[in-house]
This record gives structure tokens, C-alpha cells and sequence, in this order.
């Protein structure tokens, strides 16, 4: 799964919002309690989403994927903002 994946994928507050989620789902299913700085983190979610009961998980391991995937995204262009005119001349 982190194959095309932005090696920084747990950068992203939404991202880590949706990680602590997996881990309080996790704790209160398992009794494991997961580490922000494990650099397994990513494999042990995965590991548990399978094995969990909870669709929750499911659904919040697909959103994590997703997050995760759109920063790897090439960034769009950046548009440039029309220069504002004042009597036909651009402003500064």
C-alpha cells in the first residue's frame, strides 16, 4: 500500500486527525495502543483494519489512503492573480 505513496504521508494534519482516530478505534477494540512515531505505523493500521469488526476503520483506512494520495498529487499551476489596473495603468 505505500507503494506511490508520499513518504511523508503523516505530515498532513488531516491526515494525523484521521491516524488518532484509527488508534482510539484500535485501543478500544484491541487494547493495542499504536505510536504516532512507530515507523511501522502505517502497516500496523493496515494489519488491524483487516482483522478489526468495525466498518469505522474500514472507511477511515480508505479516507487515510485517499488524504495521503492527494499529496502526492502534482501540484496544480499556480494562477497567476490578473494585475490590478487603475486607469490603465497596473499597480504595484
Amino acid at each position: 500500500m505505500s507503494e506511490g505513496i508520499n513518504t511523508h504521508w503523516l505530515m498532513h494534519y488531516r491526515v494525523v486527525a484521521l491516524v488518532n482516530q484509527c488508534r482510539r478505534l484500535i485501543r478500544d477494540e484491541f487494547g493495542t495502543r499504536l505510536s504516532l512515531t512507530d515507523p511501522q505505523l502505517r502497516q500496523e493500521l493496515d494489519r488491524f483494519a483487516a482483522r478489526s469488526q468495525s466498518g469505522e476503520l474500514a472507511r477511515l483506512m480508505d479516507d487515510i489512503a485517499r488524504e495521503a494520495g492527494a499529496s502526492d498529487a502534482p501540484p496544480e499551476p499556480e494562477k497567476t492573480a490578473p494585475k490590478r489596473m487603475y486607469r490603465g495603468q497596473p499597480l504595484p
